[in-house]
């Protein structure tokens, strides 16, 4: 452009062309500059705004980077605390799932003990509870002790408990028993009676009925000693008992 304007103005040029051939070139000329400049000013203003937008674009591709890198550290934190819940949750229910193993033992432990046991008694077989047998051996130990007179006490309570337990034709000798050797003769006489009346075939019943006649004795009532003696001879003849019953009725002559 530089050059044909240096044509146009240069001497040789002016005497080829007329006045208004020169003003038209010029003319020509300038409205090519004007828009060749027009061009470059829309090109750098397009050029502007392209780079404007595109760091716009960048800021925000920038900020949405910046914002899921915070949402994944985010996720991150609660991963690792729902890790860590997730392992306590575990944990409380591994030791409930063992504390309800424990516990369904020990209750499987409890109903055993509650469960009726079948025992053997002077050739009797029968079931008993855990607390009967608990109950009769506790009133045996007393009697044991020599506790003689709370023994009668925790036998009668025994009898009036358990009256059909298979324990209960020993619980009533030993209530006869506890009461004489408390030296409460009047009540022994009472109970051995009703046991020799309720178990006549009793391995015991002989001592029993025995023990009937020295009660009787020491409440100063010969005479029917006497006759119980003899019918301890009488009903077991073969007996330790029925020997003792001679020997006493020999010292009442």
């Amino acid at each position: 452009m530089a050059a044909l304007a240096a044509a146009l103005f240069s001497p040789s040029a002016q005497a080829f062309f007329s006045d208004d051939e020169a003003r038209r070139a010029i003319l020509d000329l300038r409205a090519q500059l004007t828009a060749q400049q027009a061009a470059s000013q829309s090109a750098n203003a397009a050029s502007q705004q392209q780079n404007e937008q595109l760091s716009q674009q960048l800021q925000q591709i920038s900020r949405a980077q910046l914002e899921l890198i915070n949402q994944l550290e985010a996720l991150r934190r609660d991963n690792a605390g729902l890790r860590g819940t997730l392992e306590v949750l575990q944990k409380d229910l591994a030791d409930l799932q063992r504390r309800q193993r424990d516990l369904y033992a020990d209750a499987d432990a409890r109903l055993k003990k509650l469960e009726p046991q079948k025992i053997t008694i002077d050739g009797k077989e029968g079931e008993v509870t855990q607390d009967e047998m608990r109950q009769y051996q506790a009133a045996l130990d007393i009697f044991r002790g020599s506790k003689f007179a709370d023994a009668a006490l925790a036998f009668g309570t025994f009898l009036r408990q358990y009256p059909k337990s298979i324990y209960a034709p020993l619980a009533q000798f030993w209530h006869g028993s506890a009461h004489y050797a408390a030296r409460d003769f009047k009540a022994a006489a009472q109970v051995l009676q009703d046991f020799v009346r309720d178990h006549p075939e009793h391995a015991r019943a002989a001592d029993a009925l025995f023990n009937v006649g020295n009660s009787q004795l020491e409440l100063n009532d010969k005479k029917t000693a006497r006759l119980t003696f003899q019918e301890v001879i009488k009903r077991y003849a073969n007996t330790p008992a029925a020997q003792n019953a001679r020997e006493r009725l020999a010292g009442l002559k």
